[in-house]
């Protein structure tokens, strides 16, 4: 332990200053502020929709693309510097496409692809097709074990309406008497 004595902090007592209070009925709310008059609080005030025809192809672009995996090769070369043979040596899978990553992409969000779907029967069909798509990559990539197989199973349930089937035998014996108790009677 060293020799030197400590020395003791004690915190300075700092006056605040009073917050300044608000006024009410101040700002853009104000009673007889006109700005804004014409679309506050009026039902059916809607942004300009950035819905374009071009999303149902570009969905479908965005869906089929780079959906290959890539695989790496090893390379062996002889003295001379010729390619003798090559083999696989990993197998990277395709990145998983999702609605989440198209929106992102168009800069809208899923919601709005939602909406979309319900007002655009084109964009709906584009969005099934989409979906199905991702479902196919999902079996296959899971199947080939590309992907993990427990997340695959996970979306696959929870995207795509897929459920573990469960068969079951149910037996029920039934027996008939035709006594009746006279004191329920």
């Amino acid at each position: 332990m060293s020799d030197t004595p400590k020395k003791k902090t004690t915190k300075k007592k700092t006056e605040t200053t009073p917050k300044k209070e608000r006024k009410p009925n101040s700002g853009q709310f104000k009673k007889g502020n006109t700005v804004g008059k014409e679309t506050r609080f009026k039902k059916g005030h809607d942004i300009p929709c950035k819905y374009k025809e071009e999303y149902c192809d570009r969905l479908i672009e965005f869906f089929t693309r780079n959906v290959e995996p890539q695989i790496l090769y090893d390379e062996y070369y002889d003295k001379d510097g010729n390619l003798k043979s090559k083999r696989p040596s990993m197998v990277i899978p395709a990145k998983l496409p999702t609605f989440e990553g198209f929106a992102w992409s168009i800069g809208v969000t899923v919601g709005t692809l939602e909406n979309w779907r319900k007002e655009y029967p084109h964009f709906d069909t584009a969005y099934a097709r989409a979906l199905e798509k991702q479902k196919e990559l999902l079996l296959v990539n899971g199947t080939n074990k590309q992907y993990d197989g427990n997340f695959s199973k996970f979306l696959l349930t929870n995207n795509h309406g897929m459920a573990e089937q469960v068969k079951s035998d149910v037996t029920y014996k039934f027996t008939l008497s035709d006594e009746i108790d006279e004191e329920s009677n």
